[in-house]
């Protein structure tokens, strides 16, 4: 992930830019990566903006792909 965080950065070097997330990965996101890229290099430029988002509820439980809570584009078209 911090290899493709460096090549975004590289790409965009004047613009600010946000990142979004998962609660659940936040601190990958907003800590973790940040870190092993400013200790690769000094005063590395960061997200201007960090985005956490919250966990979705489907039935007062997780929404989650590993409870079918999700729309297949295959099994939709299947359907049609």
């Amino acid at each position: 992930m911090a290899a493709g965080f460096d090549f975004i950065r590289q790409k965009h070097k004047n613009s600010d830019w946000a990142h979004f997330f998962g609660l659940d990965n936040a601190f990958f996101y907003a800590l973790a990566i940040p870190a092993i890229l400013e200790a690769q290099q000094a005063n590395y430029p960061h997200p201007t903006h960090l985005y956490a988002n919250e966990f979705l509820e489907l039935d007062a439980k997780k929404f989650s792909t590993s409870r079918s809570h999700a729309l297949w584009l295959n099994e939709e078209i299947d359907r049609m």
